[in-house]
């Protein structure tokens, strides 16, 4: 952010405002050569605190760091709720035009609910209700681009599921299951959308997570997922650099309807990070 002291210090921007800059905005700074938790390695170490959910604190608008994204078009999967829903609300708000995914189930219909969200607050979008993993879902999320808005610009890969269990415990199907939707359906969905994201030096951002740099204890497969895509998505900025295209990853540590229930668990083990 440009914007002189003190604004530069209080500027904070939502996860999506990774978007329009090369670099990535953290909601809340709270300490430096943070590991993802809020703490230092060498706090974490001494004091074996626990991974903390920053405070949700109201932040300041920064205009130099405000991109304007009018004109473009951006697919958010996993958008009916959570993390997704609020990346597709702040792109909305910064001008682009936005395809919510998210599959319908039990007669709730969330990538509709945020679609409305966002039309009565005077944006553009549509719902694609897709499940990712399914085949020929990549291909019919980009076409619901193209078709409806005539382009592609930003593909935001967040739809994720988790199987709480210990490696020992998990079925091989379900395990399975995870890899697909967590990896390869963002894989399909990056090769399908790739001609339309290089003609306009777009971008791709990845939601990941620090189970796959770390580990985590009754995730395995969501943390096999998570570390193969950082590493896919590391490869795709060299692959990518010399035809204009970004590429993010994001590790948001927060509470989440997918993370709600874990959060008791945490409170039984002493995940203290070591150096």
């Amino acid at each position: 952010c440009s914007a002189p002291k003190p604004a530069r210090e209080d500027c904070q921007e939502r996860a999506a405002g990774s978007l329009g800059h090369g670099g990535t905005y953290r909601a809340e700074p709270i300490g430096e050569a943070t590991n993802g938790y809020g703490a230092s390695f060498d706090e974490r170490s001494e004091a074996k605190k626990r991974p903390q959910v920053a405070p949700a604190v109201p932040y300041p608008r920064c205009p130099e760091a405000m991109s304007d994204l009018s004109g473009q078009v951006a697919i958010v999967t996993g958008a009916g709720k959570g993390i997704g829903r609020e990346i597709a609300k702040a792109l909305s708000d910064r001008g682009a035009s936005v395809v919510v995914n998210n599959r319908s189930r039990d007669g709730a219909d969330p990538a509709g609910d945020v679609v409305a969200e966002i039309e009565r607050s005077g944006g553009v979008a549509v719902a694609e209700r897709s499940s990712v993993e399914a085949p020929g879902a990549a291909e019919a999320l980009v076409a619901a681009a193209v078709d409806n808005f005539g382009r592609l610009d930003l593909v935001v890969a967040n739809a994720a599921i988790v199987d709480r269990a210990t490696f020992g415990k998990t079925d091989p199907e379900r395990f399975r299951q995870v890899i697909e939707i967590d990896f390869m359906a963002p894989v399909a969905l990056a090769r399908a959308a790739l001609a339309e994201v290089r003609e306009r030096s777009g971008r791709f951002l990845f939601i990941t997570s620090a189970a796959g740099t770390y580990g985590e204890f009754g995730v395995s497969s969501y943390a096999a997922a998570k570390g193969a895509m950082a590493a896919f998505a590391k490869s795709l900025v060299l692959e990518l650099d010399r035809d204009g295209v970004k590429v993010n990853l994001l590790a948001p540590f927060a509470i989440t309807q997918m993370t709600e229930g874990f959060v008791t668990v945490l409170d039984k083990y002493d995940y203290a990070a070591k150096p």
